[in-house]
């Protein structure tokens, strides 16, 4: 048998010859190794792909590949597959079908090994004997499709990759954030909680706080309420906590007010004038014994000190043990203009002094009493001083000189 599709005419001639990795035989009946140009694939399987072309053209009319030239035929031969026989010719048996698609198998391992193993099956198929080739499976059949086209098949496994695994990742991404936003929530619901129990804790302390000064009534209650009432107010968001807060402040405005004021000097008696701004503090024990007894002058609205009077103290016998009691201040009184200063001693006299006058002798003493001077006081019109003593006697004295210049006081009779 001849094969004219590598058929030459002879010429005797070097460029006539065939080189190596020609290609060399008829396009529509060659082998895919033949048509690559791998010759050293070639061999007995490329007689069977060829028995094949001729066993397909006789099934179904035509040939398996087809084009308007030859290098088309080629690229059909090495890259498609070839209608199925039954699919052009109904009629094919179904194991003369898989008999003549084994001889067109791509792959050199695919087709029969030798034309003796594909006569061998066509002598089963004619004894209605079962052949050996066999239908291959869609999986196979994709395979040897992505081989041949491993551009394509990569992005469609890549598209297949993205639809089978997008919708679980969205799935699993969506509930990771259905978790984290779950918690989120949870913790903002905490810390609000948390606030609320704050908020409540920091209204009743401001509450309590309110009723023990308001209960106790200490000097500066009112206005340290009403400071924290303007300060803290605020924090107040309960209606109840609101109502009770107004009871409150209602209690503290009106109330009578006394605000603590810082210590102004370390006495134990004050006096203060009914017309001028003086005030006097007398000192309620000597130091020592021999120390002076002070009375000091202080401006009221500041407390800066004006001046300081001394009168030397008085040994006295407190009781009939012979003890001698320690002198002091018992009681003060001021004129109304604040220019004469009384002093009642436990040692019982009473002390004047005229602070405005800088040129004055140290004070003028009067004796009332071998006891305590327990009260004094002036007349409306500073001319009369009362003296009260603890032998219950009270005696008065009339001034006899000069504004602030009264008489003796135990000039007066006993009460």
């Amino acid at each position: 048998m001849t094969e004219f599709g590598i058929a030459k005419r002879s010429g005797g001639l070097a460029h006539d010859l065939t080189h190596t990795g020609a290609i060399v035989g008829s396009p529509a009946y060659m082998a895919p190794e033949q048509a690559r140009g791998d010759s050293k694939f070639v061999g007995p399987q490329a007689d069977v792909w060829a028995l094949g072309v001729v066993l397909y053209e006789c099934l179904t009319g035509r040939r398996p590949f087809t084009a308007g030239d030859t290098f088309a035929v080629l690229k059909q031969v090495i890259e498609a597959d070839p209608a199925r026989p039954r699919s052009l010719a109904p009629g094919t048996p179904r194991d003369l079908d898989l008999i003549c698609r084994k001889c067109l198998g791509k792959a050199v391992g695919e087709r029969y090994e030798t034309a003796a193993a594909l006569a061998d099956d066509l002598a089963r198929f004619l004894d209605g004997r079962a052949v050996a080739a066999r239908p291959v499976s869609a999986a196979v059949q994709g395979w040897k499709w992505a081989r041949r086209r491993p551009a394509l098949a990569g992005l469609l496994a890549l598209g297949a990759a993205v639809a089978v695994g997008l919708p679980p990742l969205a799935v699993w991404s969506q509930g990771r954030l259905t978790t984290a936003r779950v918690g989120q929530e949870r913790t903002a619901e905490k810390l609000r909680a948390e606030q609320a129990l704050a908020a409540t804790r920091e209204q009743f302390a401001l509450l309590e706080t309110l009723r023990k000064r308001s209960a106790g009534r200490s000097p500066g209650w009112a206005a340290d309420n009403l400071a924290d009432l303007a300060a803290k107010g605020g924090v107040l968001t309960d209606p109840a906590a609101r109502v009770a807060a107004r009871g409150e402040a209602v209690t503290a405005l009106t109330a009578v007010r006394l605000a603590p004021l810082p210590p102004l000097a370390a006495g134990g008696q004050v006096a203060t004038a009914r017309s001028s701004p003086a005030l006097a503090v007398g000192e309620a024990k000597a130091v020592r014994f021999v120390s002076p007894l002070h009375v000091w002058l202080l401006d009221p609205a500041t407390g800066a000190m004006r001046r300081q009077v001394a009168t030397p103290p008085k040994l006295f016998n407190r009781n009939s043990s012979g003890q001698f009691g320690q002198d002091g201040v018992f009681r003060l009184a001021l004129s109304g203009d604040g220019t004469a200063v009384y002093a009642g001693t436990r040692g019982g006299s009473v002390a004047r002094w005229h602070p405005a006058d800088p040129a004055e002798a140290p004070a003028t003493t009067f004796a009332v009493s071998a006891k305590w001077v327990v009260d004094v006081a002036l007349s409306p019109d500073d001319r009369t001083l009362y003296a009260a003593a603890e032998d219950d006697t009270c005696r008065a004295g009339r001034q006899t000189a000069g504004v602030g210049q009264a008489g003796r006081p135990d000039a007066g009779r006993r009460r």
